[in-house]
């Protein structure tokens, strides 16, 4: 018998007190999209405030990587789900933009505006993810992604400020919390579906 984050699993030869290889491998991927969503993000946020040259590269990336979050679930929600969860996350991103360069413009009432879009948009994700994965706890998630939409602001006002500092040490603890839910995703699933993880 093999406790794999608290699922009970029974092995055909012997009892194994590990992680299956594939439950390594989904926590490996989650934690690179969601690495990869972090830099990407603060690439883009940096791109937008200082207007470089490649910000649309940039910007293009990190909306590449929506699509591959929403790749990485399709194995176990189907294609209407993965493509759902990448348009929601495509939303995140956009609004973000709009709210820098609303910032950016000073313009505070459209501002305001976009970010109560941006905060309906990221319950709307939390949502999501209650609706496909009964063991994905919605308090402890809600608390985490909505810990996410707080650093990005933070960050990117410590960017509009030149503190450049205090935004690198803002989306340090971006990284940390992002991969902390890639954890909690992945455990979600392997509890839900755990014959796949043996």
């Amino acid at each position: 018998m093999n406790n794999c984050w608290g699922i009970v699993c029974w092995y055909p030869i012997q009892p194994c007190n590990c992680m299956s290889k594939a439950t390594i491998e989904l926590g490996n991927l989650f934690r690179r999209l969601w690495s990869e969503h972090v830099a990407w993000t603060r690439g883009t946020v940096s791109g937008l405030v200082f207007d470089t040259p490649d910000a649309s590269f940039v910007v293009a990336r990190l909306l590449q990587n929506t699509r591959d979050m929403g790749e990485a679930i399709k194995p176990y929600y189907g294609v209407t789900a993965a493509q759902k969860y990448s348009q929601l996350l495509k939303e995140h991103i956009t609004l973000a933009g709009d709210l820098v360069e609303a910032t950016a413009e000073e313009n505070t009432e459209k501002a305001t505006d976009i970010e109560k879009e941006w905060f309906q948009n990221g319950e709307e994700i939390v949502m999501f993810w209650n609706s496909i994965n009964p063991y994905l706890s919605l308090e402890d998630f809600r608390k985490m992604f909505y810990e996410h939409l707080s650093i990005i602001k933070q960050g990117t006002v410590s960017l509009f400020n030149k503190d450049f500092k205090t935004g690198i040490e803002a989306f340090d603890k971006m990284e940390t919390e992002a991969l902390g839910m890639a954890d909690m995703i992945t455990k979600s699933i392997v509890k839900q579906f755990p014959y796949k993880f043996i």
